[in-house]
């Protein structure tokens, strides 16, 4: 089998995908843009081990400007294109061109959420309604193909992860051996909470700072890991507020962030959205309960009353009610829930959404 895919930036964890596809087909990767500029650059992956990668031309320019390399790309005969990011305007003129040409293609959603904007629902309904198949990560994308004129048979849930298997706990780790890792990192809080994200307004760390002004208690920690453009002024919120007990760390690579995870009790995602929030995956697969918002599509699918608390979003007060709830826990009660979380997510690996990506493609081809 030969595909094609097209995909914005070299994500890690489309990477990852990238490399466990090219196991079992033929595989050729084109990447529209280098860089996106709200995230860190230690953050982008390059290790193309079993795909070949095109770099296409003006990588460096606006994804408004038309990448003529990949239309030209489509001349090759491939057994079927996916389209990662199928709003670009060189996703969509490719896909017009896979309809005139009769080329198979798939489109991929990591999450999404539905917003009516008149011609460019049109598109979209042009694009997703005559896809031979769609690759849907949850109900919330499987719904918005639903919008659009997808027919349900053409869609295809699948379970998308961001870890290997071997990066899933089997159970979590016990609070004296998280004690121990806490010391190691200089986190020695009875009670340790970890925030991973970029420091972006959309994530939400504001609302987090603003519920701890007066919740905030020596004995519980709070880390928020990640970087980006609102960091100084987390920093200075931090200072002038004076919570001792909040450390502000930068972007730092997965092994590095395991340690974190591992050490931490909590896991705390305050995002106003996220179409999907990886993060929340990565939290749960290290044994950890989840506070998250309902405008995360992650937290939505993954996150309930066993494993965790779901607030709304851009809400200081529900976060501090949940937080304050979360602080009554004793461990053994947050210990069962990490492990609700373990038995939620440990089907969510890499390894399983290559097979079932390439499960797909195969039953493309063979529909006539």
């Amino acid at each position: 089998m030969k595909v094609l895919i097209l995909t914005t930036v070299m994500a890690p964890y489309r990477i990852d995908l990238f490399n466990e596809l090219g196991k079992n087909i033929s595989l050729t990767v084109c990447f529209e843009q280098l860089k996106d500029k709200t995230r860190n650059n230690d953050w982008y992956k390059n290790n193309f081990k079993n795909f070949k990668p095109i770099i296409l031309k003006n990588s460096n320019k606006s994804l408004k400007k038309i990448k003529w390399d990949f239309i030209k790309e489509l001349n090759k005969k491939y057994d079927v294109v996916i389209f990662y990011e199928y709003s670009t305007i060189t996703s969509i003129i490719s896909i017009f061109k896979c309809q005139l040409r009769g080329i198979k293609y798939l489109i991929n959603c990591d999450g999404a959420i539905i917003e009516k904007k008149s011609i460019k629902d049109i598109i979209k309904k042009i694009c997703i309604s005559k896809a031979d198949g769609l690759l849907a990560n949850g109900n919330s994308a499987k719904n918005y193909f639903l919008t659009y004129g997808a027919k349900e048979k053409n869609i295809f849930l699948h379970k998308f992860s961001g870890n290997y298997k071997n990066e899933i706990l089997t159970e979590p780790i016990d609070y004296k051996k998280k004690i121990v890792l806490r010391k190691k990192l200089n986190l020695d809080f009875k009670r340790l909470y970890i925030c991973v994200g970029t420091f972006t307004y959309r994530k939400g760390f504001d609302l987090l700072l603003n519920a701890l002004i007066d919740t905030s208690s020596n004995d519980v920690g709070y880390v928020l890991i990640g970087g980006g453009e609102n960091k100084n002024e987390y920093v200075e919120f931090v200072k002038k507020n004076k919570l001792q007990n909040v450390k502000i760390l930068d972007f730092m690579s997965k092994e590095e962030l395991l340690k974190y995870y591992d050490a931490s009790d909590a896991f705390i995602f305050p995002t106003r959205y996220d179409i999907w929030g990886l993060v929340v995956n990565e939290a749960m697969s290290r044994g950890l309960p989840v506070i998250s918002t309902n405008k995360c599509m992650a937290a939505v699918e993954l996150v309930n009353k066993k494993n965790g608390i779901i607030i709304e979003s851009d809400s200081v007060s529900s976060l501090k009610l949940a937080i304050l709830k979360f602080n009554k826990f004793n461990n053994e009660k947050l210990y069962e829930m990490g492990c609700n979380s373990i038995k939620e997510i440990k089907d969510y690996n890499i390894e399983n959404l290559s097979e079932e990506h390439v499960n797909v493609i195969k039953e493309v081809i063979r529909r006539v």
